[in-house]
């Protein structure tokens, strides 16, 4: 099994979790059995996800001041894509991201893997965009 790279507060006291962002996948009944690809990539995806919380004393944190106050924030951070040019991946780098996977179901994944019930929650900013030069493709949560 490969070590799970821990949870890091940044100076805005956003907790950075090392995970590639994805999604909530829309599924059936049938996934269960069926194992279409992309619910298998997202089931596999909360597994790691919950991985990383499970060992994660600061996103626990993050997870009960959200609980009180009913406000999360969340950035969600995507890789430049490889096939762009060297140009266009200057242009973009920590930019906005406007494209698929959709900010709000990121946002609606992370809810649902943080909370078993998160209609408490009447306060959501999100906020999607490129990595900087060197940066990681990661989840940000405050």
């Amino acid at each position: 099994m490969e070590p799970i790279e821990r949870c890091k507060v940044n100076s805005e006291g956003f907790v950075i979790i090392p995970i590639v962002p994805m999604g909530a996948v829309r599924l059936s009944s049938s996934d269960r059995w069926t194992k279409r690809p992309r619910a298998v990539k997202y089931f596999d995806w909360k597994n790691g996800f919950k991985l990383i919380m499970a060992q994660s004393p600061a996103l626990k944190a993050v997870v009960s001041k959200i609980q009180e106050t009913g406000i999360m924030e969340l950035m969600s951070v995507h890789e430049v894509p490889e096939s762009w040019s060297k140009k266009k991946k200057a242009e973009h780098y920590g930019g906005p991201m406007q494209s698929k996977p959709d900010g709000d179901n990121i946002f609606k994944a992370v809810g649902d893997l943080l909370f078993k019930e998160d209609s408490f929650i009447y306060r959501g900013v999100f906020e999607q965009r490129w990595c900087k030069e060197g940066e990681s493709p990661c989840i940000m949560i405050k």
